[in-house]
């Protein structure tokens, strides 16, 4: 199991809404209807603003590539010995 998660950030019925959905659950139909999955809800700005920093983190230490070390881009170059 993996989580995953879907950040919320705008306005609802004029009112700033910041929510965090996160859990193990795929948006899939089968998650919806077929299989044990974990979903909570989070509303909370801080929870939020927290999921955006780690977020743009991860974002920020991706290396572009594939998983057979393949260079996805011009100018990548493997690390691997």
């Amino acid at each position: 199991m993996h989580s995953k998660y879907l950040l919320i950030d705008g306005m609802y019925d004029g009112t700033a809404n910041k929510l965090v959905w996160t859990g193990s659950h795929n948006y899939s139909g089968p998650s919806l209807r077929e299989n044990d999955e974990a979903l909570l809800k989070v509303d909370d700005s801080a929870y939020h603003d927290a999921y955006v920093s780690n977020f743009n983190a991860v974002k920020a230490a991706a290396v572009p590539g594939t998983a057979d070390g393949t260079d996805a881009c011009k100018g990548v170059v493997s690390t691997d010995d």
